[in-house]
């Protein structure tokens, strides 16, 4: 809907002051003329009086004369002498008592023996020498005077066609009209210009807020005409500037860490923003930067610490600023680093050397030295990225690789990296639903018994069939599992579907043959894990001595002594504990000592390339010997041919497990490899 336009609000005022100032000018007319026209007819009424008691006395001494033989032509020639004298000339009537025209010199009103106009005003003795302006224009002659002729009762009334108050009034109004309209002139001459200036403050004024409502800050108003304009412009001045204060604060606290004092992602986002449109042909890098273990040094010293450190860090960077265009903190211990411009004469490679060396001296916070490292992922603009979102995403992946890598490097983005990570996003997305869609199938790998060569039991293995990558392995399954904690519920999954198949196997071939699976440091963190896997052996049926748990040191590594009541609760409800993995850990041999373990397997990594004389040989024969005087349960993993099994069996290894032995399994070819096997023994 369109809005309609209002009248300016000056010309309305303007208007409104021009129509008051012409009623004050018309009243104040009014009675202006009114008065004067009242003095003057006073002073004329008085004239008329005295001419008409002068010509009363001569009509009365005419009659003296004259007596009975009175003549009136005789009376208007005594009239019309005395009349010479006088400067006016008034129309003369005499009448009798009854107003009766006897006689009349100069009178236009010939009525003889007719009663004149306005005798009742001269009987009355009610004359009024007030007159009114309606009357001042009349054409009809006015009374101005009378006087009665003694001893005879006539009367002697002077009337004056046009008085001389008409002409006095009419050039009084005329003056007053003339003046008026050059006061109505200038009125509106000054009213315009005024109008005007005042317009164009106000104009200012509006035009000055409309800025400020947008955004933009106003130039100072100033003083102005008028004393009311200018407190306006002083209190508009005055918030111009409050608001350009407190934009600058906010554009600050938007645009800064509040911490640090360093540029925030906003600024950093906008710094490479302007760069990539100002010059797109120069080259740089964005570095994106993270301390290493930084959650440890807030856990062990508390937030404010951490905080202390992250300033210290800061500063220890503003300090290399030559280096760097831009230094900002985005967040937690992540920074971002600006490389430009690229100089052939000093390489990258250089310019991280050298920060790295001052990072990694020690940092002071609380009198307490620090040492920390930091992990590096570099984006080289416009090869990796050609706009600010790109060459951040890029750099974070870098730095990803960088910590996988083990912390305390750096790596260049390239495009492998970006292929690995969607890999793995897809991964992370794809296995919360793998169990609901059935995409989770399992192998069984049997385990021999050296001795006898018979089956002991199988190991569970977990293979994931996606409908995109195909088959994924274990290793890549669990790992990603173990981030999302998606392991929960896989694991339940696993072992759920391990014991019914070890159930089923044992019931066909009425054996008691045992089922092993491996349990991830996850799982054994969760509270609830030995009463999950108490209702698991109870919805199965499985008798808990049939059933063998595989851990690595990774649990003591990442639980510490916390897992071992877990373990020592998994003991005695009769389930196995087996150390996987034996001997590529840290201190498996302290561990030994704590931790619940019936069985230890042998890292296939001994077994590979194994002969009397060598390396292998020897570390298998020590392990082997401390496994029985342990009396601990023995099993060497990846046996490869008869000559490592043969190997083996001469150290009087427990179990063998491998591809020479049996590959991995789906449960309907599992059952095949069992009924041979049971021949091979009726045999």
């Amino acid at each position: 809907m369109r809005r309609k336009k209002g009248k300016p609000l000056l010309s309305a005022i303007m208007l409104s002051h021009l129509t008051a100032t012409f009623l004050a000018v018309s009243v104040s007319a009014y009675f202006l003329v009114s008065y004067g026209l009242n003095l003057f007819a006073a002073n004329e009424h008085n004239k008329s009086r005295l001419v008409a008691d002068l010509i009363a006395s001569e009509v009365e001494r005419c009659c003296q004369e004259q007596g009975d033989d009175l003549d009136l032509d005789h009376v208007n020639q005594c009239i019309l002498s005395l009349h010479q004298g006088i400067d006016k000339n008034f129309n003369i009537l005499v009448t009798n008592a009854q107003g009766v025209t006897l006689t009349s010199v100069l009178s236009t009103m010939d009525a003889p023996e007719q009663r004149v106009p306005g005798f009742e005003y001269v009987k009355n003795g009610t004359l009024n020498i007030t007159p009114a302006l309606s009357t001042v224009f009349n054409s009809q002659p006015t009374l101005m005077a009378y006087s009665e002729v003694a001893f005879s009762g006539w009367y002697v009334i002077l009337y004056d066609d046009r008085p001389a108050y008409h002409q006095v009034t009419v050039l009084l109004i005329s003056a007053l009209l003339f003046i008026f309209v050059i006061y109505l002139l200038f009125t509106l001459l000054g009213g315009t210009l005024r109008q005007r200036k005042i317009s164009r403050s106000i104009d200012r004024l509006i035009w000055q807020t409309k800025q400020l409502s947008e955004g933009h800050h106003a130039q100072p108003l100033g003083s102005q005409p008028y004393r009311e304009l200018t407190q306006l412009a002083e209190s508009f001045d005055q918030l111009n500037l409050q608001l350009q204060e407190r934009n600058a604060m906010l554009e600050n606290l938007a645009y800064t860490d509040s911490l640090t004092s360093l540029a925030n992602r906003s600024q950093l986002m906008q710094y490479l923003f302007d760069r990539i449109q100002q010059a797109p042909d120069e080259a740089f890098a964005v570095i994106y930067m993270d301390l290493d273990d930084f959650k440890r040094i807030n856990d062990s010293f508390g937030h404010p610490f951490g905080d202390k450190l992250l300033i210290e860090i800061s500063h220890r960077l503003t300090t290399l600023n030559p280096t760097f265009q831009l230094i900002s903190r985005i967040g937690g211990d992540e920074f971002v680093l600006i490389v430009s411009p690229l100089k052939p004469e000093k390489p990258l490679q250089e310019r991280l050397s050298q920060l790295f060396d001052s990072l990694l001296e020690p940092y002071l916070c609380d009198n307490k030295p620090v040492r920390t490292a930091f992990s590096m992922g570099i984006a080289l603009y416009p090869q990796d990225g050609e706009n600010a979102f790109e060459l951040l995403k890029c750099s974070d992946i870098a730095l990803y690789a960088a910590k996988n890598a083990g912390k305390s490097t750096w790596r260049f983005f390239d495009h492998q990296m970006r292929v690995d990570l969607d890999r793995q996003m897809y991964l992370e997305e794809a296995i919360a639903s793998v169990v609901e869609h059935d995409e989770l199938q399992l192998n069984y790998q049997v385990q021999l018994f050296t001795d006898t060569m018979t089956i002991r039991g199988f190991e569970a293995l977990i293979r994931w069939n996606s409908p995109k990558l195909g088959y994924v392995s274990a290793l890549e399954l669990i790992g990603v599992a173990e981030g999302n904690g998606q392991i929960i519920q896989i694991g339940q999954w696993i072992l759920r579907q391990s014991c019914l198949m070890i159930m089923r196997i044992n019931q066909a071939f009425n054996q008691r043959l045992i089922i092993c699976v491996n349990v991830s440091p996850v799982e054994l963190r969760h509270p609830d894990y030995v009463k999950n896997l108490k209702a698991v052996l109870a919805e199965t049926g499985l008798d808990p001595h049939l059933l063998e748990l595989e851990i690595t040191e990774q649990v003591m590594i990442d639980s510490g002594y916390l897992v071992i009541d877990v373990l020592n609760d998994i003991k005695d409800l009769g389930v196995g504990l087996a150390l996987d993995d034996f001997g590529t850990g840290f201190s498996s041999l302290a561990y030994l000592q704590n931790l619940p373990v019936q069985t230890i397997k042998i890292d296939q990594s001994f077994v590979a390339d194994l002969q009397e004389d060598c390396r292998n040989w020897k570390m298998l024969e020590s392990i082997m010997h401390l496994a029985q005087k342990l009396q601990l349960f023995s099993i060497a993993e990846g046996i490869e041919n008869e000559s490592q099994m043969k190997l083996l069996a001469s150290l009087d290894c427990s179990c063998l497990q491998g591809y020479y032995v049996c590959r991995p399994l789906p449960e309907q070819q599992l059952v095949r490899v069992l009924e041979a096997q049971l021949k091979k023994q009726i045999q």
